[in-house]
């Protein structure tokens, strides 16, 4: 079946080739699509009778939608505001459905600082890291004499799972610290820098 989400609502920044795909109860993927224009399509897979192995759903079965920001690498599951062509989130062969959605953010239960990709790395590098309620957040750099080499970001941040660059180009070769601070939060994590 072909499905159009003709809205995403919900998001900070829909980037196109951000990614949205459906799921079975079960968790498995049966159908993806591309965002593109702040719109999606995609087609959702129905099963194959002919062979032993279910590759898709059945007629009438449910499915869940879920959205991956590739920027931020968190997915988010979407909800259906409005349904303007067809029966929604059912499987129906050769069926057509376009909706209306929005996405319910996923927020962390607990502060983190993941391990930054890729490392070692030569330019730039991705350091993730996560928020469960608003506040400050501090992001620097150090090289390993203390030094600092970098302030990422010292700002307001809203809760939910977010990442920043690095742009490493203009340091030498080494080993660096990435240090976060968000109110008693503190985390650290070594960087390589390969030239």
């Amino acid at each position: 079946m072909s499905l159009l989400l003709s809205s995403i609502e919900g998001l900070p920044g829909i980037d196109d080739h951000d990614q949205i795909g459906a799921f079975d109860v079960a968790g498995k993927l049966v159908g993806v699509g591309l965002v593109k224009g702040g719109r999606c399509g995609l087609a959702v897979w129905g099963d194959d009778r002919t062979t032993g192995e279910v590759e898709g759903l059945s007629e009438g079965e449910p499915y869940e939608l879920r959205y991956w920001d590739r920027n931020l690498q968190a997915e988010m599951k979407l909800y259906m505001l409005k349904i303007q062509l067809g029966q929604g989130l059912a499987y129906l062969k050769d069926g057509f459905v376009v909706l209306d959605v929005r996405a319910e953010p996923n927020i962390p239960t607990d502060y983190y600082l993941a391990q930054n990709y890729p490392n070692p790395f030569n330019g730039y590098t991705r350091i993730p890291y996560g928020l469960p309620e608003p506040g400050m957040v501090n992001i620097r750099i150090f090289d390993l004499n203390g030094r600092l080499v970098r302030e990422l970001i010292d700002e307001e941040q809203p809760a939910g799972h977010h990442a920043m660059m690095w742009d490493a180009r203009a340091v030498p070769s080494g080993f660096y610290i990435a240090a976060m601070s968000s109110g008693d939060f503190r985390a650290v994590r070594i960087m390589v820098v390969i030239k």
